[in-house]
């Protein structure tokens, strides 16, 4: 009975050791792990701005934990999230976030670059929680937001004046011709009567005399 006793515990311990041995990653990661996402926005002005535009994000670092997709495009603009990305261990990760500028005409890409800290961090709890804050264009001031401002400049299309046709020239030049044509024949007539007038009141003059 005591041989079967302990041979019982026996099993119970070798199998206790062989989880500890095969499993012990997985329990620690289940425990010490977190996941973050990065907020982004793409702000476009300008009226008539095309809609189907398409903006690139990009996210780079060195040596740290990198979401599935580096590079995200937004078409129209908006806002969308870089991640998840996964933490194992407390540290500070650095990121650049940067929108690659496209080449559309009249538009005005923001070239902005924004280093991007994932503080990890015990939260007491056998747990891990994060703290994120950017900085943009290395200014060295928080910034509580990550955001892309391109602007849109509509073209200008130059007015165009009507064009004067050879025939309605000659016809306005006709109509001009035909008004002075018809006034002539007035004004003759009128200084005939002057005249006329003039020398009847001569001739009445020389016979009073």
């Amino acid at each position: 009975m005591f041989y079967n006793l302990r041979k019982r515990y026996m099993g119970v311990l070798l199998t206790s050791i062989l989880a500890v041995l095969i499993f012990p990653g997985r329990a620690l990661a289940e425990e010490r792990t977190c996941a973050v996402f990065i907020p982004v926005e793409i702000v476009v002005t300008g009226e008539g701005a095309p809609a189907d535009e398409e903006y690139r994000i990009l996210i780079e670092g060195e040596n740290v934990p990198m979401p599935g997709q580096m590079e995200i495009i937004l078409k129209g603009g908006g806002k969308v999230q870089l991640g998840p990305i996964t933490y194992l261990a407390p540290g500070d990760y650095r990121y650049r976030i940067s929108q690659m500028a496209g080449n559309t005409e009249n538009f005005t890409y923001d070239t902005s670059v924004y280093t991007v800290t994932v503080r990890v961090i015990n939260d007491g709890e056998a747990g891990l929680s994060t703290e994120i804050w950017a900085v943009k264009d290395e200014s060295g001031d928080k910034s509580a937001e990550i955001v892309f401002r391109n602007s849109y400049k509509k073209p200008v299309i130059p007015e165009q004046k009507p064009t004067v046709t050879p025939a309605a020239q000659t016809k306005t030049e006709n109509v001009k011709t035909g008004d002075a044509q018809n006034i002539l024949p007035w004004i003759v007539a009128i200084l005939v009567s002057l005249l006329a007038t003039a020398l009847a009141v001569k001739m009445k003059s020389d016979h009073n005399r």
